[in-house]
Formats: C-alpha cells, sequence, structure tokens
C-alpha cells in the first residue's frame, strides 16, 4: 500500500494531505516449451470483460517487455480483474514481422487492495497460424476486414487486431500455439 502525508501550511493555517493508494499488481516469468527464459517477450495487459466506453483499451492497459531473465512486473494496478498475454507478434502484427512464439492469454486474474499476484508463469510454444477467407452474405470476398481471434474460453488475444484481409479476402492470423479457435 503506497502512503503519502503532507502537511501544508497557509497563512498560518496548517492542513494536512493523506493519500493512499490501494494499489498492487502482477509479477511472473515468460519461459519457452522447454522452460528455457525468454527474453525480451512481450508481455500485454489489459482489464478483463467489456471496455468502458471514452476509454482507450478500456482505461487499464499495459504494454511491455519481460527482461533478459523472461522476467516482468506490473505495479500500479488498482483492485480488478485483469487478462494478461505473453508471446506473439511484437504490437500485435502492426509492424508484421514472424511470431518467434505463440501467445497465451491468462483471464480473470483478480488483484485486491494493495496484493500482489507473484509467480504468473508463461510456457510459450512454437507459433501457428490459422489461414482463410471473409465473403459477404453473396459469396464476394471482403477486402480490408479486421480479423480477431478468440480463444476457446471467449478471451480476445489481441484488443486491437492488426490483421486484415488482403483484396481477395484472404488472411494468415500468426502467432497462435495450438489449440481451438
Amino acid at each position: 500500500r503506497f502512503t503519502q502525508s503532507d502537511v501544508m501550511q497557509e497563512s498560518g493555517e496548517e492542513y494536512r494531505l493523506d493519500i493512499a493508494l490501494p494499489v498492487g499488481g502482477i509479477a511472473g516469468r515468460v519461459l519457452d516449451a522447454s522452460g528455457a527464459p525468454v527474453p525480451n517477450a512481450r508481455v500485454s495487459l489489459t482489464n478483463s470483460g467489456g471496455i468502458r466506453n471514452t476509454t482507450t483499451l478500456g482505461g487499464r492497459y499495459s504494454e511491455m517487455t519481460a527482461d533478459a531473465r523472461g522476467e516482468f512486473e506490473i505495479d500500479w494496478l488498482q483492485p480488478g480483474t485483469y487478462s494478461l498475454a505473453a508471446g506473439g507478434l511484437p504490437l500485435g502484427g502492426m509492424l508484421g514481422g514472424t511470431a518467434k512464439h505463440a501467445r497465451q492469454v491468462r483471464s480473470g486474474l483478480v488483484v485486491r487492495e494493495g496484493e500482489w499476484l507473484r509467480d504468473v508463469v508463461f510456457r510459450l510454444q512454437a507459433p501457428g497460424k490459422i489461414a482463410g477467407k471473409v465473403v459477404d452474405p453473396d459469396g464476394r470476398p471482403v477486402a480490408g476486414a479486421g480479423i480477431f481471434v478468440r480463444d476457446e474460453s471467449g478471451n480476445l488475444l489481441e484488443r486491437i487486431s492488426m490483421f486484415t484481409t488482403d483484396g481477395s479476402g484472404e488472411f494468415e492470423y500468426e502467432g497462435l500455439e495450438p489449440a481451438t479457435y
């Protein structure tokens, strides 16, 4: 729990301001399938569930990389329920590239006032991909359609999709671990 106490004086009167922030955090490691650390692994945090209107990504979003030992720490979290993801393409594929490790999502992580969730461990698999085609109700290809992928539990792998269909309505979504989507 973070607490700050200041005493202010104005015109001979004394005022006291106490600020107590009920913050916590999440910490852990990103490992590959063999158990070796994944240095500089992408780690993303969002609030679980729906996104509040008038906020970008629900008002709670963090994008970072793990350190050289595959460790990460996200502090200053308000009490709430979060989703944490590791692996996949940098910036969700915005810059293209090839994923070295599959994306993995953990949802329903509850951070209570002043508490830390420690030892959250990801074991990332080799990446795979899904390919497909988007057509309209008349069977014509849809160009430029955004592709969003959900895991078997319904969790989005990325809140913002950088994957779109090409001119013939085809797409490839990369950086997936073996699972049902």
